[in-house]
C-alpha cells in the first residue's frame, strides 16, 4: 500500500526570532494622553508577570475555532485593512462572524481549502509537556497527540496512524492562542522607550513594540518590523477573560505575518476560543487513541517500512499502542509459524543429504576394496 504522507503545518519560532535582531532608530516620544515611563523597571515588572502566566498554566482543556489564510500570490490585503476586520470581529459580541468578515477582505485568491482549517474546531488538551489535538469537521477528526517523548499521528479518512519521535507537525497548545514573548527584553531595556495611556502601556524599541495591560501583563499587541519600518510579524489579542486564578487567556488572537518590503498578509491564523478549562486533573485516557479496525500502523521510530495490520480497536498511549499492535498481528505469527516450519524441514533435509553421502561414500570404499 502507498503511505499517505502528513503535511506539516508548523511555523518555526526561530522565524519570529529572527526578525528581533536589534537596530537604530529614533525612541518613540509620549504624545497627548500618554506619559513617559522609566523602561527598566517596566519591563521587569511585566516580565515577572509572563512568567508567572506561562508556569502557571499545569493542564487545561480547550475548545478552538481555528481560521488560516494563506496568500497564494494575488491577494493584496494590507496590514492596515486586516487590522480593521479584527478590530471590527472583536467588537462583535458573536465571534462567530469572522469567517464572513475576513471573506469580506478577499481581494485575491484565498487558500481556503480543507488543509488550511478555515472555520475548522479544534479540542485541546494539554498536561505539562503532554498535548493531544483532534480537528472535527475539515481534517474529519484527524488527531495527534505527543506524550513528551512518542508522537502518534492519527488520520481516520486513510486509516493510518504513525508514530514518531517528536516531529514538526503543528501542535496546538496555550502557546498556540496565547502570545507571551519567548525573549527576555530587560536586558535590552536601555533600546526602549516606555509609555502609559489608560492602564496601557507601550514598549518601542528599535525594532519591536508591545503594547499590553500593566495590571494583567495581557498583551493586546505586538510587532517587529525591519530597518525600513515594514512590519514583519505581529501577535494581536482581544477581549481577555481570566480563569484559573489570575491566568488570563484571550477569546480572539491572531498571528500575523507580512511580506517584505511589500507589508501583505503573507500568513493570517485567527483562534476564537470557545471554551475552557485550566489547572484541573486531566483523565488519561485523554491522551490514549482508539485505533479502527484495519488501520495501518507504521512506526518510524524503527524505520519500518510495512504497516502493521490491527484486527481489533486498540486503545493505548504513544510508548504501548505499537506493542500492542504487535500483539494483535496473526499474519506476522503465521508468517512465524511457517517460518519455523521452512526451518525445520530444511534441517531435515540437510540431514538426509550428509546420511545419503556417508552411505554412498562406505559403498564407493567397499567396491574399491
Amino acid at each position: 500500500m502507498h503511505r499517505t504522507k502528513n503535511v506539516s503545518m508548523a511555523v518555526c519560532q526561530s522565524c519570529l526570532i529572527g526578525l528581533l535582531v536589534s537596530g537604530m532608530v529614533d525612541r518613540a516620544e509620549a504624545s497627548d494622553g500618554q506619559h513617559a515611563l522609566d523602561a527598566k523597571p517596566i519591563l521587569e515588572e511585566v516580565t515577572t508577570k509572563w512568567t508567572e502566566q506561562r508556569r502557571g498554566l499545569v493542564s487545561g482543556q480547550f475548545r478552538l475555532k481555528i481560521y488560516r489564510y494563506v496568500n497564494l500570490g494575488d491577494a493584496k490585503m494590507k496590514r492596515e485593512q486586516l487590522i480593521q476586520a479584527l478590530d471590527r470581529v472583536a467588537a462583535s459580541p458573536d465571534q462567530r462572524e469572522i469567517g464572513s468578515v475576513l471573506d469580506g477582505l478577499d481581494t485575491g485568491k484565498w487558500a481556503k481549502e480543507r488543509h488550511t482549517l478555515w472555520g475548522a474546531e479544534i479540542s485541546v488538551t494539554t498536561e505539562g509537556i503532554k498535548i493531544r489535538n483532534t480537528y472535527d469537521q475539515n481534517l474529519d477528526g484527524y488527531t495527534i497527540a505527543f506524550d513528551g517523548a512518542n508522537e502518534v499521528v492519527m488520520t481516520p479518512i486513510n486509516k493510518q496512524v504513525e508514530i514518531h519521535n517528536r516531529t514538526n507537525l503543528e501542535k496546538i497548545d496555550a502557546d498556540s492562542f496565547r502570545f507571551l514573548p519567548l525573549l527576555d527584553y530587560r536586558r535590552l531595556a536601555g533600546d526602549f522607550r516606555a509609555s502609559e495611556d489608560g492602564g496601557d502601556v507601550a514598549i518601542v524599541g528599535p525594532t519591536t513594540e508591545i503594547r499590553f495591560d500593566r495590571k494583567t501583563g495581557f498583551i493586546r499587541d505586538f510587532f517587529t518590523r525591519d530597518r525600513s519600518g515594514t512590519v514583519g510579524f505581529e501577535a494581536r489579542q482581544y477581549n481577555p477573560f481570566a480563569t484559573g486564578g489570575d491566568l488570563v487567556f484571550p477569546k480572539m488572537s491572531a498571528t500575523i505575518y507580512y511580506t517584505q518590503p511589500t507589508g501583505e498578509v503573507s500568513n493570517l491564523t485567527v483562534f476564537s476560543l470557545e471554551s475552557s478549562v485550566v489547572n484541573l486533573p486531566v483523565d488519561q485516557n485523554e491522551f490514549t487513541l482508539s485505533v479502527p479496525v484495519d488501520t495501518n500502523i507504521f512506526d518510524d521510530r524503527k524505520g519500518t517500512a510495512e504497516p502493521l495490520h490491527t484486527v481489533a480497536n486498540i486503545a493505548g498511549d504513544p510508548i504501548k499502542l505499537i506493542a500492542e499492535a504487535t500483539e494483535k498481528r496473526p499474519n506476522e505469527t503465521s508468517k512465524v509459524a511457517t517460518n519455523k516450519s521452512l526451518s525445520i524441514v530444511f534441517i531435515l533435509f540437510n540431514i538426509i543429504a550428509v546420511i545419503a553421502v556417508a552411505m554412498l561414500f562406505r559403498k564407493s570404499k567397499l567396491a574399491q576394496s
